[in-house]
C-alpha cells in the first residue's frame, strides 16, 4: 500500500474519470423522459424502463366496505362476510371452506311448548314423549301387592269400555272386576248381597281396561271364573259351548294379538299364529283355588301365546257364538252367571 495519502478531491477526481460514479447526466440518459409522467413509477418488462402507473393495492373504485384478501400471488378486495341482506337474527357458519348465515335453531313458529331434538346432524322441534312406567305382576311380591291390579276391585282404578254384556245397567262389566276374594253372603262378584251377575254377552261384543294411573302392565292371561262347584269338571266357563274369545293389547297406537281360547276347547291348534279366530291354547280347570263368598270360585286358565309385553290397555273380544239362549225373541250369547275375572 502507498505512503502517500489520497484526499478526497483526489478521490473524487479518479471516480468521474474512470466512470464509476453516476451523475445526473447518466441517469437522464438512462431513464425514460419524465415529460407527464407525474406520479408515475420507474418499470420494467426486465428490458426496457418506463413509467406507468403502479398501485401496491387493487382498485378501491366501487369496493366500498370490502376486505383485501390475497389467495398468496394476487391481493384483491373481497366480502370476508356473507351477504347479510334478509339475515337478521342469524349466525355466521361455516361448512370449513364457506362461510354462510344459518339459523342455529329451526323455526320457532306453530312448535309451542316442542323440545328440540337431534338425529345427530339436524335440529327439530318434537314433542317430548316419557317412555311410561311398566310394572310385572309377576315381580310384586304378593298378592296383597297385586290387588286391584290382576284382581279384587278394580272399579275404582281402572277404565272400562263396555261393549260386551247387553241389556240389563245392573249386570254391566264392573261386575266381574269387583270381586273380593274370601267375601261373605252371595258376592257372586258384585256388591255383597247381589246375587246376579252378567249373563248375556252381546254377539261380536268387547270390553277394554286400562289403568287410571297410566302404568302399562305385562298381563300372561286371565281367569275366568265360574260360579258353582256343581259345574266341575268343565274346562271353561260351563253352558257357554264352543264360544271364542281373542285377546287383544295395545301400545303404540297399535292393537297385537295375544291369542285366542274355545270355551270348551274346540278345534285347539298350538301352532296358530295368524288366525285370531282359531284357539290357540286349551282352557284348563284350575280347582277351586279363589273364594268369592259362599257361591265359590272355581277359576278356569286361559294363557295366552303370543306377543306377551308390557300394554297401556287390554281388549277383550267375543269372536264366535257358542251355546245360544233366549230373551224377549232375541237370541245371545250365554255366558250363565260369569262370575268374576282375574289376570295374571
Amino acid at each position: 500500500m502507498s505512503d502517500n495519502p489520497i484526499t478526497l478531491d483526489d478521490l473524487g477526481t479518479a471516480i468521474i474519470n474512470a466512470k464509476n460514479l453516476v451523475t445526473q447526466t447518466d441517469i437522464l440518459n438512462i431513464i425514460p423522459n419524465q415529460t407527464s409522467n407525474s406520479g408515475k413509477f420507474l418499470t420494467t418488462d426486465g428490458s426496457t424502463l418506463n413509467w406507468d402507473n403502479v398501485s401496491i393495492l387493487p382498485d378501491i373504485t366501487l369496493n366500498s366496505g370490502k376486505f383485501l384478501t390475497t389467495d398468496g400471488s394476487i391481493l384483491n378486495w373481497a366480502n370476508t362476510l356473507p351477504d347479510q341482506a334478509s339475515n337478521s337474527g342469524k349466525f355466521l357458519t361455516t361448512d370449513g371452506t364457506t362461510s354462510s348465515w344459518s339459523a342455529v335453531l329451526p323455526s320457532q313458529t306453530s312448535n309451542e311448548g316442542k323440545f328440540l331434538k337431534t338425529d345427530g346432524t339436524n335440529l327439530s322441534w318434537e314433542i317430548a314423549t316419557i317412555p311410561p312406567t311398566k310394572i310385572d305382576p309377576n315381580d310384586l311380591a304378593d298378592d296383597t301387592a297385586r290387588d286391584k291390579i290382576t284382581y279384587g276391585d278394580r272399579r275404582y282404578n281402572w277404565f272400562f269400555e263396555d261393549e260386551f254384556f247387553a241389556w240389563y245397567m245392573d249386570r254391566n262389566i264392573t261386575k266381574i272386576f269387583n270381586g273380593v276374594r274370601s267375601g261373605s253372603s252371595s258376592d257372586s262378584g258384585s256388591t255383597p248381597g247381589d246375587n246376579y251377575a252378567p249373563y248375556i254377552i252381546k254377539d261380536g261384543g268387547y270390553f277394554t281396561i286400562y289403568p287410571t294411573n297410566g302404568i302399562y302392565y305385562k298381563f300372561r292371561g286371565l281367569y275366568w271364573i265360574d260360579k258353582h262347584l256343581s259345574r266341575l269338571p268343565s274346562p271353561g266357563v260351563l253352558y257357554m259351548g264352543d264360544a271364542r274369545f281373542a285377546a287383544f293389547g295395545h301400545k303404540n297406537n297399535k292393537w297385537h294379538w295375544l291369542g285366542t281360547c274355545s270355551m270348551n276347547n274346540t278345534d285347539v291348534d298350538t301352532n296358530n299364529d295368524t288366525d285370531s279366530t282359531i284357539p290357540t291354547v286349551s282352557i284348563t280347570e284350575e280347582g277351586s283355588g279363589f273364594s268369592y263368598g259362599n257361591s265359590g270360585g272355581y277359576p278356569k286358565k286361559w294363557e295366552w301365546t303370543h306377543n306377551i309385553d308390557f300394554y297401556e290397555k287390554y281388549r277383550i273380544k267375543h269372536i264366535k257364538l257358542g251355546a245360544i239362549s233366549t230373551n224377549n225373541e232375541t237370541s245371545f250369547q250365554n255366558c250363565d252367571n260369569m262370575h268374576e275375572i282375574e289376570f295374571f
